[in-house]
């Protein structure tokens, strides 16, 4: 076996291996529509924004702020796991020979149910915090709670049976049908009414997609013969949407801190726009990739081969740091003019938010793709632990600064993401010399 520098000569070829496999598992088989899907996607996004913040200026945009914030989290925690775990069932069901899904659509939906209900209900009771007294604008989250539900199940079904064609053309959908409206509303009655409840609008349109896409199935590509067995998926989606919610609270929750920190309107505006500004990385890890990495990541399984996954981790972390450090170096000369111009002069953050929103983003990149490698080893639990520890730290960082409101939430979204990448590492680590176990250590190959 070899040691000192052979050793660490051999895990450098062993991790650009494997990074080299992860590029081409990225480039294999549709995952372009989905690409484009996202970026599309990303462009409507920020037309949205754009046209809604010059349509309202910097006050009356604040209650849309919030709401896009509360949209955020509420997809990436309860909504996305919902998409993830369709599409596994579908290719574990195609796996053991069933051809739908195991998978009770009926439940799912009185669970999307349940939670319009209690969110529209939260926001009700916080209307003044959160939307300046609009008491509809309530109803509208739970209408984005429907609506992007039903979008991702179908995301999920057209991922679990690899027709990532169709993934790209659904997802660059909703966010262009609610781009297009945006449109319409700031040339003829714009309102922060209007605004609002055009919103849902784009999630709906999109899933509509599958009432035509459902008369051309497709199967995925064979996988090895398994028998039938329970979805057994219970346990996973709890410690994924647990650390999803850690993990979107860090990165997404700077305007509803503000909110409660007493911020001035403009203050949570310009806050907001610079985070959605530089969130571009995330949006393609969404739209997409991210479930095109957990095949590839599966395969590190084998015990002959754990010293891959380490190896792997570290590369990833390193990469993350450096690629954060350069970008918000540039963040901080042109981020401030740059959001000036996309989203007018009233919304320019100064250079160190611009700087702090930009390297909290690419380190919460990293640290996501870190945590896919966990899940694929079956130790999402140790995942929690890490996102566990992370928030607390942000949270001490939040109380223990002194400043603005604004300071205050970079010092906490830096200090959360930076601890989160490095106990992600950590857990990777000792993931690596257990048993794959669980649910999400199942693997399938299909790339």
């Amino acid at each position: 076996m070899p040691e000192g520098p052979d050793l660490l000569r051999d895990q450098e070829e062993v991790a650009n291996g494997v990074l080299r496999r992860l590029s081409l598992g990225l480039g294999a088989r549709g995952t372009r529509w989905m690409v484009v899907g996202a970026a599309i996607a990303a462009l409507g996004a920020y037309l949205f924004q754009a046209l809604g913040t010059r349509a309202l200026g910097g006050v009356g945009y604040a209650p849309i702020g919030a709401l896009w914030t509360i949209q955020y989290l509420i997809v990436s925690v309860v909504l996305l796991p919902i998409e993830t775990h369709i599409a596994r069932e579908s290719i574990l069901s195609h796996a053991a020979g069933v051809r739908s899904p195991r998978v009770s659509f009926a439940r799912l939906w009185g669970w999307l149910a349940l939670v319009a209900i209690l969110a529209s209900s939260v926001c009700w009771l916080l209307r003044d915090e959160l939307f300046e007294g609009l008491d509809d604008l309530a109803l509208v989250v739970g209408a984005l709670v429907l609506s992007y539900g039903a979008f991702l199940i179908v995301r999920g079904r057209l991922a679990g049976t690899e027709r990532f064609k169709a993934y790209g053309v659904v997802t660059a959908s909703e966010s262009t049908v609610r781009a297009v409206l945006a449109a319409v509303v700031t040339g003829f009655a714009p309102s922060v009414r209007a605004f609002a409840w055009i919103m849902p609008l784009g999630a709906f349109a999109a899933a509509g997609w599958w009432v035509p896409l459902r008369r051309n199935p497709r199967r995925p590509r064979d996988v090895a013969a398994r028998p039938a067995e329970p979805p057994r998926t219970a346990r996973f989606l709890a410690l994924t949407t647990a650390a999803n919610a850690i993990t979107q609270l860090l990165l997404a929750g700077g305007p509803l801190l503000l909110a409660f920190l007493h911020a001035m309107p403009e203050e949570v505006s310009v806050f907001f726009v610079t985070a959605t500004a530089v969130r571009v990385p995330l949006l393609f890890a969404f739209g997409g990739v991210l479930s095109r990495l957990l095949p590839v990541f599966m395969r590190l399984e084998s015990s002959d081969r754990r010293r891959e996954s380490r190896a792997v981790a570290v590369k990833i972390a390193l990469g993350t740091v450096s690629v954060a450090v350069v970008i918000g170096g540039v963040a901080a000369a042109v981020g401030g003019p740059l959001v000036a111009v996309l989203f007018g002069a009233a919304f320019r953050p100064p250079w160190w938010l611009a700087a702090g929103a930009t390297v909290g983003v690419l380190l919460a990149t990293g640290s996501i793709v870190l945590y896919q490698l966990l899940i694929a080893r079956g130790s999402a639990g140790l995942g929690l632990l890490a996102w566990a520890v992370a928030l607390a730290a942000a949270v001490l960082a939040v109380v223990l600064t002194d400043g603005s409101a604004t300071a205050r939430a970079v010092v906490g979204l830096l200090t959360g993401e930076g601890v989160a990448l490095i106990a992600l590492v950590l857990a990777a680590s000792m993931a690596a010399g257990t048993t794959p176990r669980g649910d999400a250590g199942q693997r399938a190959d299909v790339l």
